[in-house]
């Protein structure tokens, strides 16, 4: 306990449990009053410390099927503004972006079972905040 309390800068608790520590270490016996005081002291210093920060999870909804013509990376969605909204015209498969499906540039596409995060974050990770669709098909080639 009393290396914890050090490496964690609590006087108080450092105090009250390095020299019960010392004597325990090196054999000899303790009065139970010190024992309980540093016992004390620790709880306490757990209490006071900081909870730590919860791991953001994201929170999917799903939206309707998007048909639209390939762009590369993009599917041009005529008059589906929730699309370009929360998925900026684009989806993950698996992972892995719609230009790595081998889909010709100017195919009419049905993205199929689209999500969007609904608790964006803060991150530069774009993998954090992507859409993602559980399928692509190819409508009609150019």
């Amino acid at each position: 306990m009393a290396g914890e309390c050090r490496s964690a800068r609590s006087v108080e608790c450092t105090q009250a449990c390095l020299r019960p520590s010392r004597e325990l270490r090196h054999g000899k016996t303790v009065p139970e009053s010190d024992i309980e005081a540093c016992r004390a002291a620790y709880a306490s210093f757990e209490s006071t410390k900081p909870t730590p920060e919860p791991v953001w999870e994201p929170e999917y909804v799903p939206m309707p099927d998007v048909v639209g013509i390939f762009r590369g990376a993009l599917v041009d969605a005529k008059g589906r503004d929730d699309w370009k909204r929360y998925c900026r015209s684009s989806a993950q498969i698996n992972g892995k972006a719609l230009q790595m499906r081998g889909i010709s540039k100017g195919a009419t596409v049905r993205v199929s079972g689209v999500r969007y995060v609904t608790n964006p974050t803060r991150s530069f990770d774009r993998a954090k905040l992507a859409c993602h669709a559980d399928s692509v098909e190819v409508v009609s080639n150019p």
